[in-house]
């Protein structure tokens, strides 16, 4: 610990990500995200558009699953949340105009899609 008074601060060590939580940050429970995407092209092209949005959402590194109308995927929000812009992205560089539709679940404690769908199986 610096002197008092010698105008240096303590170093804080950074966060360290581990399962739900940050080490040395705040609590970041797992939330889980239903994303449809409903891209502006004729009905013979949609679902090659979809797949194509599907692929890039299978390399963010997250627990994800493909639904007949959406796909969801788990993890802590805020990456969530950048990872979405980078799709919205993404979709820019295949189509002029596309919607993009995103639910969120978010439970104290976190979730994931297995406690959701699990008694469904």
């Amino acid at each position: 610990m610096p002197a008092e008074g010698s105008g240096l601060t303590e170093m804080k060590p950074p966060p360290v990500l581990v399962g739900d939580f940050i080490l040395g940050g705040e609590y970041m429970p797992k939330v889980t995200a239903s994303i449809k995407i409903v891209p502006s092209v004729d009905s013979k092209n949609i679902h090659s558009v979809i797949d194509k949005a599907i692929e890039h959402i299978s390399k963010w590194g997250m627990k994800y699953e493909v639904g007949p109308s959406n796909t969801t995927v788990e993890g802590e929000y805020e990456i969530i949340l950048d990872k979405l812009k980078e799709l919205g992205k993404y979709m820019e560089s295949l189509v002029d105009r596309f919607v993009m539709i995103v639910d969120f679940d978010y439970k104290k404690g976190g979730i994931s899609i297995d406690e959701k769908v699990s008694k469904y199986r």
